[in-house]
Parts: C-alpha cells; structure tokens; sequence
C-alpha cells in the first residue's frame, strides 16, 4: 500500500470516527448542560429560601446599624461623630433596598444572594475560555452547590459583592491577557474602581492591574503603567483612612493614612543576622553571605540561561538568604505560570551550578535559622514541623493563614484540588503536547491573591478573608480535570469519565453538603448547632440574640437597666442598652471603645473593660438589672460566661432559641415575668 492511498485510508478513518462520536459527544453536552443547570436551580432555592427569616450576626448588625444611620441621616455616621466606611457602596445599595418595604433582615442579605448568583455567568465564561463546556459545567454545579458560597450569599456583608467583582475583573483580565482584547482594559480600571468602596481586598485589584504591564515587558505603555499607578495609589489611600475617627476627634492626615496603610501590612523577620556581633556566630553568617555572594555571580554569569531566568534564581538567592523560602516557592511558581522558567530554557545541564549554588545557599541558611538562639518553635502541635516551618515560611503566612484553616475544614478538596493542578502542571511542563496556556494566567492570579491574604493582617485567622478566590480554584480544578481526561481517557469514553469524576469531586469535596443545601433554613443549619470549632468559624456563627431581646422587652420596666455580654441584642431592644461588657484584650475593642465617653460606638452603652467592674456593677446595682450571657455552647466569652452562670445562676430566667444565649432576670423585689409563646 502506497504512503498516499495509506494517508487517504487514515484520513477515511477519522471522517468515520468523528461522525460517530459527534452524536455521542452532543448528548453528553446536553446531559451536562441539563445537570449545570438543575445545580443552578437547586443552588438558587438555597440561597433564597427563607433567607430573612433568622436574626442577624455580630457581623450583620454592624452594617445593620450603619445602613439604619444612612436611612436616617444619609451618611453611615457613627454617634461617635465617625463614619463606618467599610463597603460604602453595599451600604447604599442596603439602603435601597430597605426603602422597598421588606423586612430588615431580608433586605440586608437579598443584594449579596443577588451579586453571588451574578457570578455564574462569569465562571461559565471563564472555564469555557480556558477549557471548555465539560469544564465551565462543572464549576457552574461546584459553585451553585457549594455550602460555603450559599452561607455567604445568605450574609449581609461585602464577601460575597466582593467576590463577583473579582470574578469578573479575573475574566476580563483573561480576555486581555490572553486574547490581547485591549477594550477590556477600561473594564479593568471600573472594576478596580469600584471595589474601593466594597472592600479592603480592592487593593489586590489595584495590584493585578500591572500583569499586564509586566508580562508585556518592553512592549508596555506608559499610559497603562501611569492609571495603573494612580489607581493603586487612590485604591491604597481610601483603604488605609480610618473612617471611624474622621470628625471624632482625629483627622485623616496623610502621616496617619501613611502609618495605619503599612499597619495593615505583616512585614517579615529575618533572622539574616543575629543580634550578637561576635563568635562564632558572625562567622557563620560571614561564610554564609560569602556563599550567597557565589551564587549570585555564578547564576548571572550563566550565558546560555535566558536572562528572566538568571534573575528569577538571583532573587531565589536573595530570599533564601532572608530566610523567605515561602516567598521564595511563591516566586518560583509564579515563574514558572508566566512561561519565564521552561522546559528546553533551563535544563539540567545549562543551569546545574546556580541550582547547585541556589540548593547549598538555601540549605546553609535554613540550617543556621534552625540552630540560631533567637528561633521559637510555636507551641503545641508538632514541635519538629513547626520548629521547621516557622522561621523558614513564616513570610508570607500561607501555611498558617491559608493552608491550615483550608486543611482543617476541608481536606479532602485540598488535596483533591492539590492533585489534579499539580499532574496538570507537570503535564504541561513535560509533555510535548500538553501546554495549558489557559490555566497559566488563572495559575497566576491565584498565586498573587495567595501571596496577598498570607501578607494582610486581619484581626484572627479565618477562611473568609480568601472566600474571593474560591470560584477561581473550581475553575482551575475543572479545567485541570477536563484536560487530564481528554488526555488519558479514550476518546469514546471521554465524556462519561469526565461526568464520573465530576461527580466524585463534587460528592467528596465537603463543600455539597446536603443538610445546608436542603435544609438551609432550619435552626440546625442556620445557628450551626452541630458544627465543629473549624466548621463554626468557615461558615460564620451565628446566635439568636432576637428571642432573649424580645424577652427582655416583654418583660422590662421603664427603669430596668440592660447589662449583656452580647452587643447585637441591641439590634432588636426597643431602648439601647445600658452596658456592654467587652474586655480590653478583645481583637474588636479598639472598634467599639470611644475613649472620650468610655461608650460603644455603636450603641452608646457604657461598656465594662474588665471582670472585676462586671460583678461590682452588678452586685451594686439598685433595681431591676437584665443580664445577658453566654451559655456553655456560646462560642465567645466562655470563661466570663461561666462565672456568672456559677454566681447567678438562681436568676436565669430565659434560655434563646439556639441554647447560646441565657437571660438573667436580677430584680430588687420579686415580680412575675411574662412568658414567650
């Protein structure tokens, strides 16, 4: 048989093989179609299905309040002259809504459940472009299931705009960068704009304005670099104005904005340099920069090594002498998503002395970080892992910050998401065919929004302060799936495995819970009664403070005094509170203490900063006091709370609907108290 009459059999074959899996390939896209959207559906009833109906969170009551003082003086002013200036523009878009009539609980959490469902067409779009359908499918039904986005979408507060915003700033920037559509730039800005004023996170934005700019390299334009530029520095400067103290007392003075903006900021402790100047020590450190120096000159010197990789290895040097490896496995990462480290550009042999070089330096300054005076293991846990762990990649905190409350709440999406993206990865790398461009820009803004919350002081560690890149990761994790099986999977079956493994990755992932996702509104699911600590804390907590305030106001007298351990019972007395006891050491007091009046910023109660002046301003007090705390399932304020159970037990009057919150009815003459129905 000739090569040609051959050439032209294969060519037969192919007609042939295409026409019968044509049929076949479009009933599974319908199939996965028809399953995407009935996810749609269920995911929508979730997040709407009686979403006014319970009280609001600590968290829903300060916008709450900020919202009333908009309806009522147009500006979120604080009755401490300040301004609560966190999501101005959710504020007013509350507002808004509040003024159609509906009730207030519903009105504060229909705009967020609104924005969450506004970014289904931008994951669609995203995995489609990157992928395709299987893949766009398949994040649409992970992100319409997902327990973790319902519960957002369900919370009044700025998570949720947030992170549609970010999704469709993350697509446009795909069709820039990608598809070289420069009329997405302009989309760009807007977005980064407007999330000035929905939250603090606009900054990372601000900060993915200049991929562009550096991934183009000597082809960028001076205009884009210059609005780039402004925009960071408005995005930074809004940002770092504490709004609270602006006419209380303190102006917003550029020093300030200057010193609370680099407040905000976890700078790193490099233990470079130890703090004796003799010994044996400074002779450790001499040999040690002597080696980093060796290695910096032998890497530049490197010819045959393109110059993006001579100094992607200069600056490995560089923070592995600092002790920054984790900045150091950023960067590399980050290195390797922009094409700047490839297969046939660093190869083993043309750069076997700077890795040689980059592996002692490395190695030689973790061992002396190791065995410096000044390193700390952290306590508790494993000892070994965290005494390694800790000085070397506390900078950025990824495994604190990040990974280990991912870890603890779902670790098995983890190390599912970790597999699929690092086979995909390694495929791409290796394979001849197997280059995922689509994945790399996505790869990129995942690591620098990574980098970005690892290096972001926030008040406690929790998962919600990166809940915006979570969509961004389903879409990664499809594309990666969707690529893997056209890879490995036989042509005829691709469709079928792909639903298969789908289907498992959803099953398995811990986020398609089916007690949230169909019975989202009962007291179990909502006031979380039987989640765990980690659990607890990823999907927010929520406590009744509406029945114990409704109780007091059946029960309360015109000159009855209200004491509470729990400031959003406020929110639903028909007169403010008396008191409020907050500790000194509590991560919210510096947000509610006026220290001119020594009152709530919120409330206006006199708030109590320690023990000691709680039991004497009880025991003390003449007439009728209404006490408020915690029980023993009450996930604040346990040891406080139990001491007043202990002390004063015999007046608890009222336990709420979730058994968190206890009444305790201390009156100077005995009276009978109404009972709720």
């Amino acid at each position: 048989m000739t090569k040609s009459s051959r050439s032209q059999k294969s060519s037969a074959e192919k007609r042939t093989h295409a026409t019968a899996t044509a049929p076949a390939d479009k009933r599974w896209g319908f199939l996965l179609a028809a399953l995407g959207l009935a996810a749609v559906a269920v995911g929508a009833v979730a997040r709407f299905w009686a979403i006014g109906r319970w009280p609001v969170s600590y968290d829903e009551y300060l916008i709450g309040k900020s919202v009333r003082n908009v309806l009522s003086e147009g500006l979120p002013r604080m009755l401490d002259g300040g301004y609560y200036g966190r999501g101005i523009l959710l504020q007013y878009l509350l507002a808004g809504m509040r003024l159609t009539g509906l009730g207030e609980e519903l009105s504060l959490r229909l705009v967020p459940a609104i924005f969450n469902l506004a970014g289904l067409p931008a994951i669609y779009l995203l995995a489609r472009r990157v992928s395709g359908r299987s893949a766009a499918w398949m994040a649409v039904a992970a992100y319409a299931l997902s327990a973790w986005e319902i519960e957002f979408s369900r919370f009044a507060r700025m998570y949720a705009p947030f992170q549609t915003i970010f999704l469709w700033f993350a697509y446009f920037l795909y069709r820039l960068l990608v598809q070289r559509e420069e009329r997405f730039r302009t989309h760009l800005y807007l977005l980064a704009l407007v999330g000035i004023f929905v939250h603090e996170s606009s900054v990372l934005l601000a900060v993915l304005l200049f991929l562009p700019i550096v991934l183009a390299g000597r082809g960028a334009k001076a205009r884009d670099l210059l609005l780039s530029l402004a925009v960071l520095a408005a995005t930074c400067y809004v940002n770092a104005i504490d709004f609270r103290r602006l006419g209380a007392g303190a102006a917003a003075g550029g020093s300030h904005v200057l010193r609370r903006g680099l407040g905000k900021l976890l700078t790193p402790t490099v233990l470079a340099v130890p703090a004796v100047s003799q010994g044996a020590w400074l002779m450790v450190v001499a040999l040690l920069a002597g080696l980093a120096g060796l290695a910096i000159l032998v890497t530049l010197r490197q010819k045959d090594l393109p110059a993006r990789v001579r100094w992607v290895l200069v600056a490995c040097v560089v923070l592995a002498c600092c002790n920054l490896f984790a900045a150091m496995t950023l960067l590399v990462l980050f290195a390797f998503l922009a094409a700047w480290l490839r297969r046939g550009e660093i190869s083993l042999r043309s750069a076997r002395w700077p890795i040689i070089a980059l592996t002692a330096s490395a190695l030689s300054w973790g061992a002396y970080v190791l065995g410096h005076p000044g390193t700390r293991a952290i306590p508790g846990g494993n000892g070994a892992l965290l005494l390694l762990t800790s000085p070397l990649f506390s900078w950025p905190a990824v495994p604190g910050r990040l990974l280990l409350p991912w870890i603890g709440v779902l670790p098995v999406f983890c190390a599912m998401s970790a597999l699929l993206l690092v086979c995909d990865a390694a495929i791409a790398f290796y394979a001849r065919n197997g280059k995922n461009g689509g994945l790399r820009p996505i790869g990129m803004v995942l690591v620098l929004g990574i980098a970005f919350v690892a290096v972001v002081r926030t008040p406690y560690v929790s998962t919600r302060y990166s809940f915006f890149l979570y969509p961004l990761l389903l879409v990664a994790d499809a594309a990666a799936l969707e690529n893997l099986t056209k890879r490995w999977a036989p042509p005829r079956a691709a469709a079928a495995v792909f639903l298969a493994c789908a289907a498992a990755f959803l099953l398995l992932s811990e986020d398609v819970r089916a007690a949230r996702l169909f019975r989202v509104a009962t007291p179990q699911t909502n006031f979380r009664l039987a989640d765990s600590w980690f659990d607890l804390n990823h999907y927010i907590p929520r406590v009744d403070y509406r029945t114990p305030a409704e109780f007091i106001r059946a029960n309360r007298a015109a000159g009855d005094t209200v004491l509470s351990l729990a400031l959003p019972l406020d929110f639903y007395l028909d007169r403010p509170l008396e008191a409020f006891y907050l500790a000194r050491e509590d991560a919210e007091f510096r947000n509610h203490f006026d220290p001119r009046t020594g009152c709530d910023r919120w409330s206006g109660a006199r708030i109590i900063v320690d023990q000691e002046s709680l039991f004497r301003f009880v025991d003390e007090h003449q007439g009728t006091l209404w006490l408020v705390a915690g029980s023993e399932s009450y996930p604040y304020k346990k040891a406080i709370s139990q001491t007043i159970a202990a002390r004063y037990g015999a007046y608890r009057r009222f336990r709420s609907l979730d058994g968190r919150l206890e009444v305790y009815g201390i009156a100077a003459a005995t009276r009978p108290w109404a009972v709720l129905e």
